[in-house]
């Protein structure tokens, strides 16, 4: 958005994106042995055994494909805040892209997750996508494809966790049965 067009930071996207990945990688490199030291630490403060390290071992395939899965999650949320902007503003159609929605979406949902005390980026993410949407479409279907992202979001987060919940009462019956 404009406003963040006089930063310095958006002239250094790509190296930004670069250095940003593969500190992603490190980190995920760094954290089968810093869980290994602090489960190290715990069992000898607390006497209780330690856990066997084959457990902080990060499986690579599970991991590139959470990576992927969860890619196709932003993309799939771009996707379909297209489709709703495309429906508000109606058959002459002039509003932000796939890509233009996808970035933002994703930007507000880093922004959301980062901010302290906000439960799933409440308001946060709002906030930050109308600046995004701000030059992009008017206000009011801005402000309409905002609250149907929250309604979304909201609403296929209830549905995983019950459905989450269904799932884990069915394994916790079928253990039971299994040692009865």
């Amino acid at each position: 958005p404009a406003e963040l067009a006089h930063l310095k930071v958006v002239e250094y996207r790509q190296p930004l994106l670069v250095v940003v990945t593969l500190g992603a990688i490190v980190v995920l490199l760094a954290v089968p042995h810093v869980a290994s030291r602090v489960a190290i630490h715990r069992s000898k403060k607390s006497g209780i055994p330690q856990p066997d390290s084959s457990h902080f071992n990060l499986r690579w395939k599970v991991v590139t494909a959470s990576y992927a899965l969860y890619v196709l999650n932003i993309v799939l949320t771009g996707i379909g805040l297209w489709l709703v902007a495309k429906t508000l503003l109606g058959a002459s159609y002039h509003g932000p892209t796939i890509l233009f929605l996808t970035g933002a979406f994703a930007s507000t949902w880093i922004f959301g997750f980062l901010a302290p005390g906000a439960p799933a980026g409440l308001g946060v993410r709002e906030g930050v996508l109308s600046a995004w949407l701000g030059a992009a479409m008017p206000a009011s279907q801005a402000i309409i494809l905002i609250l149907i992202l929250r309604i979304a979001t909201t609403l296929g987060d209830l549905i995983n966790f019950s459905w989450g919940s269904v799932i884990i009462a069915r394994q916790k019956k079928l253990a039971q049965t299994a040692t009865h």
